[in-house]
């Protein structure tokens, strides 16, 4: 073993020595001082000539995939399971609240709310493209926000009521709020937050004036009067008969920047581009 190890010495010596103009003279074969000349000592040298194993796998860093150690995710050096359910690539259909999920090529965050999952952020699927400029009561409308309205915020996409209430926006387990999941929210954010401030947490603390601490992170509308000063988002549930004698509108939620409350209003016209908020079933 001693003579094959002298030998692999002489090799890398024979290759290397003359383009190693640095090379240590002194070089002691037994650079780990056991005594023994042995892979150690061998490595030791190649770590001379810019050949190293950081991580003692036996693999040349230059030749490594993962110089360190690969978490249980599989990423090299990775955090672990970040999510209380596993894996960023295990969360991807939003089974983890908290975690991640992609839509029609779109990555959204997920957030608990009481005993609710929402997404992060307005949704985005815009499945009709329809023209900004056609509105309907009855027929289904999804639009992309023209970029006269962004102001650099991500809005999301626009909904008339007849999209919100009969199209399937929301991905698989997830669907628009009702009525009735609204409530639900507006309950706990009660018991949660101070008395008439319970709209403050709901709203972003970066793009708007609200503190955020619910995750909600809702964020003013452009393309309402006046620009940038509220938020509406359509529920699911259908309040009356369109078209029926006593039906003067349609059941949203909203929030406005002189007011710190969740607010909801059930006459809101059919034709409405509101955004919508999906919901975990």
């Amino acid at each position: 073993m001693k003579k094959l190890l002298t030998i692999l010495f002489a090799v890398v010596l024979g290759f290397n020595l003359s383009a190693q103009t640095d090379y240590v003279e002194t070089w002691d074969p037994d650079a780990d001082g056991d005594g023994l000349i042995g892979v150690s000592d061998l490595l030791a040298l190649l770590g001379v000539f810019q050949e190293e194993d950081m991580d003692d796998d036996g693999i040349w860093d230059s030749q490594d995939d993962c110089v360190g150690e690969y978490d249980e995710c599989g990423v090299c050096n990775g955090p672990g399971a970040i999510y209380e359910c596993g894996c960023f690539d295990d969360l991807l259909d939003g089974s983890c609240c908290g975690g991640p999920i992609i839509f029609e090529g779109y990555h959204y965050g997920t957030i608990q709310i009481g005993d609710q999952c929402w997404f992060a952020e307005n949704l985005q699927y815009n499945p009709l493209e329809s023209e900004w400029s056609e509105a309907s009561a009855t027929a289904p409308l999804t639009y992309e926000l023209p970029e006269e309205y962004q102001n650099g915020t991500n809005q999301g996409a626009r909904y008339n009521f007849p999209a919100a209430s009969q199209l399937e926006l929301c991905p698989s387990s997830w669907r628009v709020p009702t009525r009735s999941d609204i409530d639900q929210l507006a309950d706990f954010l009660s018991t949660e937050f101070t008395e008439g401030e319970e709209g403050q947490a709901l709203k972003s603390d970066l793009f708007w004036n609200g503190t955020n601490e619910s995750g909600f992170n809702a964020v003013p509308l452009g393309d309402k009067t006046p620009a940038f000063e509220k938020s509406y988002w359509w529920t699911g549930s259908v309040f009356c008969e369109t078209g029926s004698l006593f039906c003067d509108g349609q059941e949203g939620f909203y929030l406005g920047s002189e007011w710190t409350v969740l607010a909801r209003f059930d006459q809101f016209s059919e034709q409405e581009k509101f955004a919508v908020r999906c919901i975990r079933d």
